[in-house]
């Protein structure tokens, strides 16, 4: 059975990016089957209820999918609509910081961040897409794609960066790393490579913008270049990648801090209308406490506050007079409306004989009135 698993974008209250590069991460780094649980909190004794057997991204969706096969139990709580939602749990390689699938969540009570998660064939069919950390014991030797690494800010040096890729990953770094290969020269020699685009920082491959902006510029003549025609068409192109791609994840990187600073200044607001919000429903319980003294027993009148209780003050309900002209009211307001347009028992100054305290019952007066 084929699902959608995750896409990209930024989801849940606290605006979980999930980007792009994390997906094709996702989708370069499976290795093999995947564990399919009952939520995210996992411990060693858990049982696996299916597994993921394969995935793929793509691109112009911008959707990862997984192929699934679920146990018969698990397919049987499905059908009962016992677990009808799922979630990926993706986490970071300690080595490379790139992302992996580490499990497949099924959900019952909690709800995903990715909603309408589609089922693509199959009669079977993101709680929340958590970033964790885990360290794994992957090979170091071989350089992540080009396509996953982050774009920085930071001074460049192609002659030192050169160093430290071929430090790291030898041959292969600057045949991942670098946008052109000379086809006349020998693959295993470091000068076929050319239009180098990476450094290592923190021991740790990154893409450098500056790099990115030396290369587009040396290919339209920087410093009295002149490139040949079949190098700008293959060289070219994958800048202007690159750059899009730092473009694209300035903007997600802005749009989050946006979302954080705004969601920061609207606090104090919140947290005064959510007071006001308490103080106004005391205000009404109050208010219905008065309208209800002398027209319910009092072990009734806790029966109708939690009634108060469950009723939302948000809601109004639209009530038409007999003139037909309609306004609306809250369902509170209503209730207390509705407790005062009701009379005493007993007018006031006579025997209240409908609920009186308990000391203050005469039975010798009561019999006069039997």
């Amino acid at each position: 059975m084929r699902i959608e698993l995750a896409k990209v974008g930024i989801f849940g209250a606290d605006g979980t990016p999930v980007t792009e590069v994390d997906l094709e991460d996702v989708a370069e780094t499976f290795g093999g089957e995947v564990p399919i649980t009952l939520g995210h909190t996992l411990a060693d004794w858990m049982p696996a209820f299916g597994w993921v057997k394969g995935v793929e991204y793509d691109p112009e969706k911008k959707t990862l999918y997984g192929d699934i096969d679920l146990s018969d139990l698990l397919k049987d709580a499905f059908d009962a609509k016992l677990y009808k939602k799922w979630s990926v749990g993706i986490r970071h390689r300690a080595n490379d910081g790139k992302c992996y699938l580490h499990h497949v969540a099924f959900l019952g009570a909690v709800p995903p961040k990715i909603r309408d998660l589609k089922i693509l064939d199959g009669k079977m069919f993101m709680a929340d897409v958590d970033e964790t950390w885990t360290f794994d014991l992957a090979d170091t030797s071989k350089p992540p794609a080009l396509s996953s690494l982050e774009v920085v800010d930071r001074s460049w040096d192609v002659s030192e960066a050169r160093k430290r890729v071929f430090e790291k990953y030898g041959i292969e770094g600057l045949k991942a790393y670098c946008l052109f290969r000379d086809p006349e020269a020998d693959p295993e020699n470091k000068t076929a490579y050319k239009f180098l685009v990476v450094d290592i920082v923190n021991n740790k491959p990154v893409i450098v913008a500056k790099a990115l902006s030396a290369a587009l510029a040396y290919l339209h003549g920087a410093r009295g270049a002149n490139i040949p025609e079949e190098v700008l068409r293959v060289v070219e192109p994958k800048v202007k990648r690159l750059l899009e791609k730092k473009k694209k994840e300035e903007a997600m990187k802005d749009n989050i801090k946006e979302k954080k600073e705004f969601a920061d200044a609207i606090k104090p607001y919140e947290e005064r209308l959510k007071d006001l919000e308490a103080k106004l429903k005391a205000e009404k319980k109050e208010a219905l406490k008065q309208a209800i003294e002398g027209k319910l027993p009092k072990e009734k009148h806790g029966l109708v506050l939690e009634l108060a209780d469950r009723l939302s003050f948000e809601e109004s309900i639209e009530l038409a007079d007999e003139n037909g002209r309609k306004h609306k009211v809250s369902a509170i307001d209503l209730l207390i409306d509705i407790f005062k347009a009701i009379p005493l028992l007993v007018e006031p100054g006579q025997k209240n004989m409908g609920d009186l305290p308990k000391e203050e019952i005469n039975y010798a007066e009561l019999v006069k009135y039997v």
